[in-house]
């Protein structure tokens, strides 16, 4: 069995990029500013992870085009850029963790 696809579209510290990297197979945005909904549907078609950010709208729309999804994880602060009834029916782990 193959180690995960993670697709990171936030900036997180190198050590936390070295232990995600030892235990999955990860794909990192590195433009400027947000990535576009376009590229976030095409990155998720083979992601079954996914580390967001706040300002990152996961809606209905691009959640269902990540058919491989199983986490998301919002880095930051609230979560009300995330459709949370689609993300438990497509995703088997998103819960919401504050403070964690």
């Amino acid at each position: 069995m193959g180690r995960p696809a993670v697709f990171v579209a936030a900036r997180l510290p190198e050590r936390y990029m070295a232990l995600l990297e030892e235990r999955c197979e990860v794909t990192v945005y590195r433009g400027a500013g947000p990535v576009s909904r376009t590229e976030l549907s095409e990155q998720l078609k083979e992601a079954e992870g996914l580390l967001g950010s706040a300002v990152l709208p996961l809606d209905a729309a691009v959640l269902e085009s990540a058919p491989r999804l199983r986490a998301v994880s919002n880095i930051g602060v609230g979560y009300d850029n995330v459709d949370l009834e689609c993300a438990s029916r497509v995703a088997s782990s998103s819960r919401i963790r504050p403070g964690f």
